[in-house]
């Protein structure tokens, strides 16, 4: 089993389904079958990485491709043997701002541990955990510690409950995902706001004939975490999250619930979702007890009515997202649509390129709470298909009323087996002063960590 690397196979079969909902069903599938799968593909790929000399890189795969089903199971028993799993890593950031017209730079570096366990009951059922812990420039401040999973599974038959702290997504676009309304945002752990908090939930779906009906209750809510006071990316005047107000009497403790139906209709991935609790994103609103010095999240009921929509025809994609909210601050609609295009083999090489165009409105306009009122996104994901696993990613968004735009450039590369180097560049410009966050006109930011997998 050196040459094909078995233990990473599943993972490379879920990889090739169209959509993250997809490949979170693949999990659910028995092991056996995802292991045949990924064996299958990797004698059709090639071997993955160099074999020794004179050695046969596929004689392990096409070994356990002739055992019996017993056997192979015996072959998964052994490979999921280790339940533990994750990444550590480090890294530097340099942030460079422009506030009220003083360039204001700042460097740190931070240190990041995620461990995942992963194991089956036996019987058609799993638990499943993953920490998140970060920390920022020797400060305690920047430090942060939470339960990003922790969830029971069983499937008995063609109904699954799941019962816990998870993470879910829903959408199909890349510059935004309006209908993903299940998790929190963790905005101190990420700038972009794509690190997730764990939800406490209770997941109950069905495997119908049509599709998949997946129903949520969410007990607790919880409060988006913002860049801690002091740090660079801290808005000014700072936010005073503990002093949070809801419109709801009964706070944190609001019972949130949601619904989604999707289904795959040959060429067509539908979803369709509803969602009844409190709105994951807040009001920053003046404190008056202190003049203004600080802003206090206020967190409004929302009932959601949600979209996603992605058509493949060959080498195309397109992508559409719209959702209507209904709030005691206004109703309102918006949307995010595009397309995206394979490009393969450019130029003759052995890079794929995908071309990505999208349109981004909100029918709030100037009053919406989001950068995203009128906008057009442009970019391209780039892979090399190399044995290092390169991957490049640039895109811009840039609003079409104001000179605002933002850009953003991902790199990562696999360094070695278990080690992989990734990049992240951010720059926001132009920003006119009826949009500005708080004095910011410009920032600047660069990220560079190194991960090792285990």
């Amino acid at each position: 089993m050196k040459h094909c690397r078995i233990p990473l196979l599943p993972c490379l079969a879920r990889s090739v389904l169209p959509n993250r909902e997809q490949a979170e069903a693949c999990s659910r599938y028995r092991p056996v079958a995802v292991l045949r799968f990924a064996l299958a593909l990797c004698l059709a790929l090639g071997p993955a990485v160099s074999p020794a000399a004179g050695a046969d890189p596929m004689s392990d795969a096409e070994a356990l491709l002739a055992l019996d089903p017993a056997a192979l199971e015996a072959e998964v028993g052994n490979m999921e043997a280790d339940p533990w799993s994750g990444f550590v890593a480090g890294g530097l950031r340099r942030i460079d701002i422009d506030q009220a017209g003083t360039g204001v730079v700042s460097r740190d570096a931070f240190m990041l541990l995620q461990p995942e366990y992963y194991r089956t009951l036996g019987d058609r059922q799993s638990v499943q955990a993953v920490a998140y812990l970060r920390s920022a420039g020797g400060d305690a401040r920047y430090t942060i510690a939470d339960l990003r999973e922790a969830w029971w599974e069983g499937s008995p038959g063609r109904v699954t409950l799941r019962v816990g702290v998870d993470r879910v997504f829903w959408g199909v676009t890349e510059s935004q995902n309006l209908v993903d309304i299940i998790n929190q945002r963790d905005l101190a752990a990420d700038i972009d706001g794509d690190e997730k908090l764990g939800q406490p939930m209770v997941k109950l779906s069905f495997d119908l004939a049509g599709g998949s009906l997946s129903a949520y209750w969410l007990p607790l809510f919880r409060e988006r975490r913002f860049p801690a006071r002091g740090d660079s990316l801290s808005t000014f005047p700072a936010i005073a999250e503990s002093q949070a107000e809801y419109e709801s009497g009964r706070g944190r403790h609001h019972q949130d619930f949601a619904l989604r139906w999707s289904s795959t209709r040959g060429q067509w991935d539908i979803g369709l979702s509803l969602f009844r609790g409190t709105d994951r994103q807040p009001q920053l609103l003046l404190n008056p007890a202190d003049g203004g010095q600080t802003l206090i999240p206020r967190y409004l009921l929302l009932d959601q009515a949600g979209l996603d929509l992605q058509w493949t025809h060959g080498s195309w994609l397109l992508k559409l997202e719209a959702v209507r909210r209904w709030q005691s601050s206004g109703d309102y609609w918006a949307t995010v649509g595009g397309f995206e295009y394979l490009w393969p083999s450019v130029f003759g090489s052995n890079i794929d390129a995908h071309l990505i165009g999208e349109h981004l409105y909100d029918s709030r306009k100037e009053r919406a709470v989001t950068p995203f009122q009128h906008d057009v996104m442009i970019g391209a994901r780039l892979e090399f298909n190399d044995v290092q696993g390169t991957q490049l990613t640039a895109g811009l968004i840039e609003d079409q009323h104001q000179p605002a735009r933002s850009w953003r450039l991902d790199l990562s590369r696999r360094l070695l087996q278990d080690w992989r180097i990734q990049l992240k560049w951010r720059r926001y410009e132009r920003i006119p002063p009826q949009e500005q966050l708080f004095g910011v006109r410009g920032v600047n930011y660069l990220e560079a960590s190194l991960r090792y997998y285990f």
